[in-house]
């Protein structure tokens, strides 16, 4: 967008070449918020005591939100703590 209003003549070259650099900044943290996004999985599996890719059924389920969804997972599950 800044650069068809540069191109307008609405903004300066300045504007433009900082909203590239932005834009190139979020490209480049987009691999650090993945590989955060897959840690926060495993832990959440961790904690629930399954496999990550369990997590990721329970977080794909369109028809309801997903913590709606992790709620009747965890409410279905065995009573862990009367094992331990």
């Amino acid at each position: 967008m800044t650069e068809i209003q540069y191109n307008s003549g609405n903004v300066s070259e300045l504007d433009m070449q900082q909203s590239r650099t932005q834009l190139h900044n979020t490209r480049a943290i987009l691999p650090a918020i993945e590989l955060s996004k897959i840690k926060a999985r495993n832990a959440i599996a961790v904690l629930l005591g399954t496999m990550p890719n369990e997590i990721e059924k329970i977080m794909a389920d369109s028809d309801k939100k997903w913590s709606d969804s992790i709620q009747k997972y965890i409410a279905e599950r065995p009573d862990r703590s009367k094992n331990h």
